[in-house]
């Protein structure tokens, strides 16, 4: 071994590999793709992978025990039967495959005409390492260093002797000790415990363009302005300094007023007293209530599907029969349309003299009249198409209306009743209330037998609101000093609470202890109209400044909620009688739906959500949508407009 081995002394050539004996790989193809993922993660699944094609490769049904045990007894080549889970399949081991096995199994090679001298390893002698690759060392790298032992056994005989004093320490001259007062670690020191608790120096307010040395022409400042920087005092100028421009970093001169700077920077530290304020760290998702999705408030009206054509005008005003069958409609020049609301077809029309301002259908069940407002006049209908039952209602009432009229000496209004010789018979009209003002507004209570009406500008101030009795055939006031500039006035659902809308404010006035109960203040310029939540404790209200203002007669005579979601003044207010749901409408052309839930808790608050914007109106000289009202049975809503249409959005 004194030699070097050569190459040629170590290589040997290897037998050529022939084609027939080349490792083939097409029995190791994967026909499962799986991704890459536990095989573990399809255990629940029906299928087990998918193939080339993307679709799904469903498992093999398996044996239980029972049939697994069964079939270790009855099949043969059970014992070399293994399980691909891979790819789906059972695999019968041959008798080369299990010879393979058992050779790799005992750590021969695996093919069996292989020879171990049939490969070599080529490699580079060094005399540094041995045979087994391992590098060699000398002797005494495995023995103690001699030299080091007399060296420690001199400075274990000094320590002994004293010669070497190892926990002296070296006498310093004590100096004057000076720490960082805002230092993070202030409260460990036992000469700062009883300090007051660290305060962190405020952050120096970062440069602007203006600091630049290359700033933009519109930071530097003119002649003019330069001038008047230096007869301005210091303490008032914008800046401290006068912007300049140079071409490149290095030719920067150094600032003359940075010592000055710091060293009042370091006063107002020390001076200026500073508090620390704690900031609370609050999730603003954790402080709103969990709202519902929009989706999830169904139903409510989303798209346009009816829109009714018959009108040349504005139209004014409309409303819904009791039972959601019809509808009327009034509009500027006097028209009068009843019409059938599935079908669109105009049923009954009358043409009046004069403006139609409103138009409202009693909602009792045994009747069903219409009352419309015409200039100084007030029209009582009994429609034609109202079934055999309710005509013969409408015509007692009206006769007994007639009957408790004559009974009476002194009348307060001119109540005329139509006669069946006149023309407006035949179209319906049984009366005819005269007034001294024009009606702008006119409502129905819930059981038919009330009517209010409002005259904005009367000539006395106590002739505004009127309520006319078809039971007692007459009319009375029932205020006796004006409340204001009063726009519209509703009805209690069920108690005797006459809501009064005027220019500022909403009144509660008892009908029947003559007395005012309640005041509500919205804050707006001008209210335009109200409505009155079914259940009769909550008020909205729309003004001219675009705001919807939710009232909870519960709380506060201020609004619960203020909403606004309009370009312009809110025209119409309404309420669904069923289901929670208001509409606003507005002189931008819009309608805005929305969710309002009343609870009866009392305890809880109502929840109000905006749902859908409904554009179909366009706006004409800066009018749009003059009414709305919804459906009483459908989550469906009507609204009439300046452009001559009554659009139903269902």
């Amino acid at each position: 071994m004194s030699k070097s081995i050569t190459d040629k002394n170590l290589k040997r050539k290897a037998p050529p590999i022939q084609q027939d004996e080349s490792d083939d790989s097409s029995d190791e193809d994967v026909q499962v793709r799986i991704g890459n993922v536990p095989i573990k993660w399809y255990e629940n699944f029906k299928h087990i992978g998918y193939d080339i094609t993307a679709s799904k490769v469903m498992k093999a049904e398996q044996d239980d025990k029972l049939d697994a045990l069964i079939k270790s007894t009855e099949d043969p080549n059970w014992w070399r039967t293994i399980r691909d889970e891979l790819n789906n399949r059972n695999i019968v081991l041959t008798k080369e495959q299990l010879i393979t096995l058992e050779r790799i199994r005992n750590g021969h090679m695996a093919g069996a005409s292989a020879e171990a001298d049939d490969y070599y390893i080529e490699f580079e002698w060094d005399n540094r390492f041995g045979l087994d690759n391992q590098p060699y060392l000398p002797k005494r790298a495995f023995q103690p260093n001699k030299w080091e032992k007399l060296r420690i056994n001199k400075l274990v005989a000094a320590i002994k002797n004293g010669w070497i004093k190892l926990d002296q320490k070296k006498e310093e001259p004590e100096e004057e000790k000076f720490w960082d007062l805002w230092e993070n670690s202030a409260e460990d020191d036992i000469t700062r415990r009883k300090m007051p608790p660290v305060l962190a120096a405020p952050k120096l307010k970062l440069p602007g363009h203006a600091e630049s040395y290359n700033p933009s022409e519109e930071y530097l400042l003119t002649e003019e302005e330069i001038k008047q920087w230096h007869e301005t005092d210091p303490e008032d100028r914008e800046l401290n300094f006068i912007p300049k421009k140079y071409d490149a970093l290095r030719k920067v001169e150094a600032y003359d007023g940075l010592i000055k700077e710091r060293f009042e920077r370091c006063l107002d530290l020390y001076l200026c007293p500073r508090v620390r304020r704690k900031k609370l760290n609050i999730d603003p998702n954790t402080l709103l209530p969990p709202l519902p999705k929009p989706s999830e408030l169904r139903p409510f009206p989303t798209f346009s599907n009816i829109v009714y054509h018959g009108h040349n005008a504005w139209v004014m005003s409309l409303d819904v029969d009791l039972h959601g069958q019809y509808l009327c409609s009034g509009d500027k020049s006097g028209l009068f349309i009843v019409w059938d609301v599935k079908s669109s077809r105009i049923l009954q029309q009358i043409q009046f003299e004069g403006e139609l301002s409103r138009v409202a259908w009693s909602k009792s069940g045994n009747t069903s009249l219409i009352a419309v407002a015409n200039e100084k006049r007030v029209y009582i209908i009994c429609p034609k198409l109202a079934s055999s039952t309710v005509k013969a209602n409408n015509e007692e009432k009206i006769a007994a209306a007639k009957t408790a009229y004559q009974a009476q000496s002194n009348h307060l209004l001119n109540w005329e009743f139509i006669e069946e010789d006149n023309e407006l018979y035949k179209d319906g009209v049984r009366i005819i209330i005269h007034l001294e003002n024009e009606v702008s507004f006119v409502t129905f209570h819930e059981r038919g037998d009330y009517i209010a009406t409002v005259s904005p500008h009367p000539l006395r101030a106590n002739d505004q609101v009127f309520v006319h009795s078809l039971s007692k055939g007459g009319s009375q006031r029932p205020f006796t000093k004006s409340k204001g500039n009063i726009v519209q006035v509703a009805f209690h659902p069920t108690k005797p609470i006459l809501f009064i809308l005027t220019h500022k404010n909403v009144y509660l006035f008892n009908l029947q202890e003559q007395a005012l109960t309640k005041k509500l203040t919205t804050g707006g310029t001008n209210n335009y109209c109200m409505s009155i939540h079914p259940g009769g404790d909550n008020v909205i209200v729309g003004t001219s400044d675009r705001d919807v203002c939710w009232f909870d007669l519960d709380l506060d005579n201020k609004p619960y909620k203020k909403m606004q979601y309009h370009k312009k003044a809110v025209r119409e207010v309404a309420f669904h009688r069923h289901y929670p749901l208001f509409a606003t409408a507005s002189d931008d052309g819009d309608v805005n739906i929305f969710h309002g839930m009343v609870y009866t808790d009392l305890m809880q608050n109502p929840l109000i959500l905006p749902l859908k914007v409904l554009k179909g109106h366009k706006a004409t000289k800066d009018w749009g949508v003059f009414d709305v009202v919804f459906h009483p049975k459908q989550p469906w809503i009507f609204s009439a407009g300046a452009d001559n249409k009554i659009i139903l959005w269902t």
